[in-house]
Parts: structure tokens; sequence; C-alpha cells
């Protein structure tokens, strides 16, 4: 997260399941019991990427013809900007992630996709 922008990296486990489900969630917990949920839904009504925040859940709705074209190709991204009011945007980035080539120890590595610069 930076700025009005939020990149989602997705492993391929997260890939198949928001592919079988249409939805992929994650939560997570702050000391004192607070947390923060993230969701990337499948939409059959959204013609473009939609994004709300409601009490501490960022919920993305993805329409299905957009995502089903990112699930059955090698297109590794989608994104949208979003309009929020006035001249802002929210940036929204959807990625399926690469195996970290600095850090072979990384543990996402098992379950990345193969990262296209390893052949360079």
């Amino acid at each position: 997260m930076r700025n009005n922008s939020v990149r989602f990296r997705l492993l391929r486990a997260e890939v198949k399941k928001l592919a079988a489900s249409g939805l992929v969630s994650e939560t997570i917990e702050f000391p004192g019991g607070g947390t923060f949920r993230y969701e990337l839904c499948e939409s059959n009504t959204e013609k473009s990427i939609m994004a709300s925040f409601s009490g501490d859940v960022l919920r993305v709705l993805i329409p299905k013809t957009i995502l089903a074209d990112w699930l059955s190709s090698e297109m590794v991204g989608i994104e949208s900007e979003i309009a929020i009011g006035g001249a802002g945007t929210l940036s929204i980035l959807i990625e399926k992630d690469f195996a970290c080539l600095e850090r072979s120890d990384d543990p996402d590595n098992s379950d990345a996709y193969p990262n296209p610069a390893r052949s360079c």
C-alpha cells in the first residue's frame, strides 16, 4: 500500500482458490485485538474493478469476465484506477506473484510463479 494504491500479489494456491470459489481473503491481526481483512471477490454485476472499505475490511470486486481472462492467460496482472471523488483515484493492482531471485530461501517461492527474469 502506498499513497492511493493497493497492490495484491497472489501465490498459485491463492489464484487457484480465486478461480474455484470466487473469493480470496486474508486477515491480519494486530496487538490489542484489532484486525484488518482484505477480500478479492468475483462479481457477476460489476463492469469494472470496484473497491470499498467498511469496518476493518477492504473488499475488491473483480468483474467475472476480467477475472476469467486473467485466470486463463499468461497475463501477470490486472489493474484499475477507481475515481474516489474530486480529482483523486484509487489504484488497484492484482498480480500473480513471481519467485524472488535474490532470496532463494523465501518460503513463498515454493508456491510462486516462475520468475521470467531467471531465464535471462
